[in-house]
């Protein structure tokens, strides 16, 4: 079983800040922990967040045996549960070492992943064999593409890491096709939604012979006829049922494009309490006529961070949360229209080149998040006026730090989920404030 270590950027670099001008001192975090059949994940807590009983005790050193050696020494007082993670300081900056605890005594941890700019998944373990030549074969496929974003490292990078798109209709059609395309290796598409016929114009991969089967099975077989050295996992199931949460846990950023609001905070809790970055995208087209206008909103959230918060609830995208929150309390089978479905009423149609618009928007943001170049969370709006006349908008979080109550569950993982259901009946009963 691998045991992965999960920590926010800003978490890690406050603690190698303040080990820099005390390198014989510790910080310790709280954990909450993600259990999957094939590994284990420690999702290390902003500081000041309580933990299910897990913890990360974080030391520095300033030459890799002294790193080594700070580890040791610190595994060796550990409580039951806890990992050791050893950051590099002065000439040994750019290294880590890190060890748990477990009932055998010293375990190891096989790798750390930063949630931050760029995402870079530290390996602590021997590094697997190299490239083969068919892989390097493979990647010839993207070389133009391996050459705009900077490289095979940060191509590598972006492709490995796995996407949980929830919502596979119109838009998340659109984005799923758009992230095989460019080579990513692994994508779980969640959605339960069939395809009806007024589905045919707008999504990608669907044909007329699929009219009734799973929007998530068309598409996949689409997919997966691009490349035969990808994985594309189709989920028939809602983002709220066990097997979407299952595949919410697998990939390492969620990806929201539902059309209900329900979907979309569900996924935004998912991706808050497992520290997974969340790219949310919608678009609207409204009125008729003359009056027409329409729009795109996309948002690269990342959980976990110091300053702005930034989850669902307080970077905006949610229409009505009071009812968003009830239907998430409720199977989708009993959801009645309601006011939050107020939205849909008003909305005059979809249009391809609009989702389109929306999921290169969205994937152009993952490639400058993962390459480095975006470095906190980001909300961006295009709107066509009723002349045609796009406008771009670049948005700020209206909520100070410290007071969303959805951010307080930031990495608490699987712990965190009875939590979330709580604070979802305090939002449907509109007795918590955004």
């Amino acid at each position: 079983m691998d045991v992965i270590v999960r920590i926010g950027s800003t978490t890690l670099w406050e603690a190698a800040r303040r080990l820099e001008t005390n390198p014989g001192s510790a910080v310790r975090l709280a954990c909450g922990l993600s259990r999957l059949p094939d590994r284990v994940e420690y999702l290390v807590r902003p500081e000041g967040h309580t933990g299910d009983g897990a913890g990360l005790v974080i030391v520095g050193a300033r030459t890799l045996l002294e790193l080594e050696a700070a580890v040791a020494a610190a595994l060796r007082n550990a409580a039951e549960a806890e990992v050791v993670l050893g950051i590099g300081l002065g000439g040994s900056r750019g290294y880590l070492a890190a060890a748990r605890l477990d009932a055998g005594g010293a375990g190891r941890v096989d790798s750390v992943t930063v949630v931050g700019p760029g995402m870079p998944r530290i390996a602590l373990q021997p590094a697997p064999a190299a490239e083969s030549p068919e892989e390097r074969a493979h990647e010839h496929y993207w070389s133009r593409t391996i050459g705009a974003l900077g490289g095979p490292e940060n191509y590598r990078r972006l492709t490995s890491l796995g996407f949980t798109v929830s919502g596979v209709g119109r838009l998340g059609s659109a984005v799923a096709e758009a992230l095989v395309y460019l080579g990513c290796h692994q994508v779980w598409l969640v959605d339960d939604d069939v395809i009806e016929p007024p589905n045919l114009g707008e999504m990608h991969g669907a044909r007329v012979a699929d009219v009734g089967r799973k929007k998530v099975d068309a598409v996949a077989s689409g997919l997966v006829r691009f490349s035969d050295r990808q994985t594309i996992t189709p989920v028939a199931a809602s983002i709220m049922s066990p097997s979407g949460l299952h595949a919410a846990k697998q990939g390492d950023v969620i990806i929201s494009a539902p059309d209900r609001d329900s979907a979309r905070l569900a996924a935004g809790m998912l991706a808050t309490l497992y520290l997974r970055p969340l790219l949310d995208v919608g678009t609207g087209v409204f009125g008729t006529g003359a009056d027409r206008r329409m729009g795109v909103d996309v948002r690269l959230l990342l959980p976990g961070e110091s300053g702005p918060c930034a989850c669902v609830l307080c970077h905006g995208g949610l229409i009505d949360v009071p009812g968003a929150a009830s239907d998430v309390l409720r199977p989708r089978q009993a959801v009645a229209p309601n006011d939050s479905d107020a939205w849909r009423r008003g909305r005059t149609g979809s249009l391809r080149s609009l989702n389109q618009l929306c999921a290169a928007l969205g994937v152009r943001m993952l490639e400058d998040f993962l390459g480095g170049r975006i470095a906190s969370s980001s909300w961006i709006r295009v709107e066509f006026d009723i002349a045609g006349v796009p406008t771009v908008e670049h948005r700020r979080p209206s909520v100070a730090p410290g007071s969303c109550p959805l951010c307080e569950l930031a990495g608490s993982g699987d712990t965190g989920l009875a939590l979330a259901v709580r604070l979802a009946g305090s939002l449907a009963a509109g007795k918590t404030a955004r």
